[in-house]
C-alpha cells in the first residue's frame, strides 16, 4: 500500500513535467520545428528532485514488503532467518544512504539547487 502512494506521487509528478521534457527532446533533435514552452528551471529541478526521491522510496517500499514476505517463508529455519536479519540490516542501512547520496549528486548539498551545475535543465546535473 506504502509503495502505490509513492508510485501515484511519482506518477503525478512526471505528468506534470513530461510534456516540457519532450517537446525540448525533439525540439533540440530537429523533430519539430515548435519552440518549447518556457518553464522555470526551478520548478523543474524540483519535480525531478521529488520525482528522484520517490523513486528510491517506491523502490525500498517494495524491497521491504518481499523482506516482510520472506519473514513468513522463512519461519522454518533459523539459519533463512539470519539471512533474513542480515538482508534487513543491509537494506535499512542502505536506505538512507540512497536518499542522502541524491544531495550529494552535485557536490554538496548547498548546490543541489544551483542551475548553473548541470549542462541542460532535463537533468538533475551532469
Amino acid at each position: 500500500m506504502i509503495a502505490l502512494l509513492f508510485l501515484l506521487g511519482f506518477m503525478i509528478t512526471w505528468q506534470r513535467s513530461v510534456p516540457f521534457a519532450l517537446e525540448t527532446v525533439y525540439y533540440e533533435m530537429g523533430f519539430s520545428s515548435k519552440v518549447p514552452t518556457p518553464i522555470d528551471p526551478i520548478v523543474l529541478k524540483g519535480d525531478s528532485s521529488a520525482m528522484l526521491v520517490m523513486y528510491w522510496c517506491l523502490k525500498y517500499s517494495v524491497k521491504a514488503s518481499f523482506l516482510a514476505l520472506y519473514w513468513y517463508i522463512f519461519d522454518l529455519s533459523n539459519c533463512f532467518r539470519v539471512v533474513w536479519a542480515s538482508l534487513t540490516v543491509y537494506t535499512a542501512l542502505s536506505f538512507p544512504v540512497t536518499l542522502l547520496a541524491i544531495f550529494w549528486h552535485c557536490g554538496t548539498p548547498d548546490k543541489f539547487m544551483d542551475l548553473g551545475m548541470f549542462g541542460s535543465f532535463l537533468y538533475l546535473c551532469t
